[in-house]
């Protein structure tokens, strides 16, 4: 999420791997049929569109896969801009708020190896890793872990080790997902669990005879009052 770099995708092409992403609305970008994006968008009878792309200067070949927002996110994005755009004392541009109707998707998989459909799936499916992502990160305090200075074979050791801790947190979750549903469960909560028992277990034995209690790992309601009333409550 927000991140978007040619020269990267560059790379992960010259070794063979396959990379898909977001497309910022700064990326200049073609359709190969010459039709500027936003007519394409504004004149699309269908919810999906999968077609070839020119990007960036170089005008590189790339698959753009768009998929119609429903209405509720739609307006949500033009509402959220508008919003923002009044602050600056700006205007939205006719572009911005045309792409706010989709979700915009960029990659180098072909056709034959992926459909839309399914790329879409993992589109949506992208907060669900983050969320993952940001548990490992938090749990194995992998940041602080490589904020320091040392020789490459150590801080290459850090990130196998952490990598290991990932793969077993990521079983715990599939394991607790059939358990008591993926929605219910807190994957930070888990990730916390399972760090915590590796410190202090003497074997992997140990730590599998002895699993978390489910409510242990079961996410939290958030029953949060705006920051609004709270500082009006704060002033009384």
């Amino acid at each position: 999420m927000g991140y978007f770099d040619l020269s990267e995708f560059a790379h992960l092409e010259s070794i063979a791997a396959y990379w898909f992403t977001r497309i910022p609305l700064t990326v200049n970008l073609v359709p190969s049929s010459k039709i500027p994006l936003e007519t394409l968008l504004r004149e699309a009878v269908g919810n999906e569109i999968d077609c070839e792309v020119l990007v960036g200067k170089t005008r590189h070949r790339y698959r753009l896969v768009a998929v119609r927002a429903d209405a509720q996110t739609t307006e949500k994005r033009r509402r959220e801009r508008k919003q923002k755009a009044r602050t600056t004392g700006k205007t939205p541009s006719q572009a911005a708020l045309i792409r706010d109707g989709w979700h915009l998707m960029l990659t180098n998989l072909p056709e034959d190896k992926i459909a839309a459909t399914t790329l879409a799936k993992l589109y949506r499916s992208r907060w669900a890793i983050e969320i993952q992502f940001r548990a490992w990160k938090q749990s194995t305090q992998i940041a602080s872990a490589l904020n320091r200075k040392s020789n490459k074979w150590h801080l290459e050791a850090l990130i196998c080790s952490a990598m290991i801790v990932v793969l077993m947190g990521l079983r715990q979750i599939a394991i607790y997902a059939r358990k008591i549903g993926l929605a219910l469960l807190s994957p930070e909560k888990l990730m916390d669990w399972l760090t915590e028992d590796i410190l202090t277990a003497i074997n992997l034995t140990e730590i599998a005879n002895n699993p978390p209690n489910w409510r242990h790992v079961k996410r939290e309601k958030q029953n949060r009052e705006s920051t609004i009333y709270q500082g009006l409550a704060a002033l009384i």
